[in-house]
């Protein structure tokens, strides 16, 4: 998980160069052009990722992070791998019911607060944004106490991560260090 993690940071943190580097060769932002520059500075790292997890894992999580949103393309990869690893992995209903929770969240005709400010933003206190309390709150009844646990601890952890990648796409004039 640890290895899998930091491959996931070193993406998001390439993805921010090769945004950055798109934008200041004057390619607009969301064209193909851009995320074709993305994906080809990241296609060693995808291709380590897929070793590690292997090729069904990743299929599966790219199937889910297309069916979802929140936060962050890969906030939700974690807490699932982690669950798998403690050998307490979700079941195909209690992934459905996540994920369609997790849209209902997202959806501003399913819930007024999604378009709230700082709906989605992390306390760093808590490292829990509004949006991750009420998706906890949804979440205890569906899951084991165990796969809560993880789900909240991965939460956090993400959400630290995500500050830290933030901090370094902002200001570039400090080294950036990331711990597990």
């Amino acid at each position: 998980s640890s290895q899998l993690k930091n491959l996931l940071i070193e993406k998001a943190m390439t993805s921010a160069d090769a945004m950055e580097a798109a934008v200041q060769a004057g390619m607009a932002p969301n064209s193909s052009e851009t995320y074709k520059a993305i994906s080809q500075a990241t296609k060693d790292l995808d291709q380590s990722i897929i070793s590690l997890i292997g090729t069904d894992t990743t299929e599966r999580l790219e199937a889910l992070k297309s069916t979802t949103y929140y936060s962050s393309g890969n906030a939700i990869d974690e807490p699932i791998l982690d669950m798998e690893d403690a050998g307490v992995a979700l079941s195909a209903d209690q992934s459905e019911t996540l994920l369609q929770d997790l849209r209902d969240l997202a959806n501003s005709a399913k819930n007024p607060d999604s378009s709230a400010t700082g709906y989605k933003d992390p306390d760093p206190a808590t490292w829990q944004s509004p949006m991750d309390q009420q998706f906890f709150t949804k979440a205890a009844s569906i899951l084991t106490p165990r796969q809560l646990e993880i789900l909240e601890t991965a939460t956090r952890e993400s959400n630290q991560r995500e500050s830290i990648i933030n901090q370094y796409r902002t200001s570039r004039n400090e080294p950036v260090m990331i711990t597990n």
